[in-house]
């Protein structure tokens, strides 16, 4: 799959996903490699993790501006990348979802 063709799947799947402000607002110096990454001959087993059971993921569920502040604590300008409209995946050390 070249670029493309990437592209027209992620629109197909997300409309004006490159549209969005809060995808438009990121810098080209803040785009990593793995938002690039070619996945085709990805093996997701290759980096399974035996993590501690006190580690744990999933959406956020509590007041964004708690979530801005815990974030702007390690990465300043990335809190702007954040809004209330957004589904966000959070990694958990001893907490829950609503708290961080």
């Amino acid at each position: 799959m070249n670029k493309q063709e990437s592209i027209f799947l992620l629109d197909s799947m997300y409309p004006n996903f490159f549209e969005r402000k809060n995808v438009r607002s990121i810098p080209d110096e803040w785009i990593c490699d793995e938002m690039i990454l070619s996945l085709d001959q990805f093996e997701p087993h290759k980096y399974d993790k035996k993590l501690e059971d006190n580690i744990s993921f999933g959406y956020y569920e509590g007041d964004i501006d708690e979530l801005k502040k815990a974030v702007e604590r390690v990465v300043p300008y990335w809190a702007q990348l954040y809004n209330e409209k957004q589904r966000i995946y959070c990694g958990y050390i001893n907490a829950n979802k609503r708290t961080g």
